[in-house]
């Protein structure tokens, strides 16, 4: 709740409270500062990255796209191949 306050209203009305960031900032880079901030006890961002061949990640999502999906349906609901 607390990012998403410093993205849509905070920024607006406080920018000095979000210093090194702008409009384009990403949720993480909000979060980033808003965990300093120790009163809103906001957890640090995790290290994300996009995933890449040769991570377990994208073998996950390829046992899904040829096994999982046409296999199990209900697990995946709203998802096609």
């Amino acid at each position: 709740d607390d990012v998403m306050f410093g993205m849509t209203k905070g920024f607006n009305e406080h920018p000095e409270w979000y210093a090194g960031l702008s409009s384009r900032s990403t949720f993480e880079d909000f979060q980033k500062i808003l965990h300093g901030n120790r009163e809103l006890n906001c957890p640090k961002p995790c290290p994300c990255h996009t995933a890449r061949n040769g991570d377990k990640c994208v073998e996950n999502v390829k046992w899904v796209l040829r096994e999982g999906i046409p296999q199990h349906p209900s697990w995946y609901q709203g998802l096609t191949v």
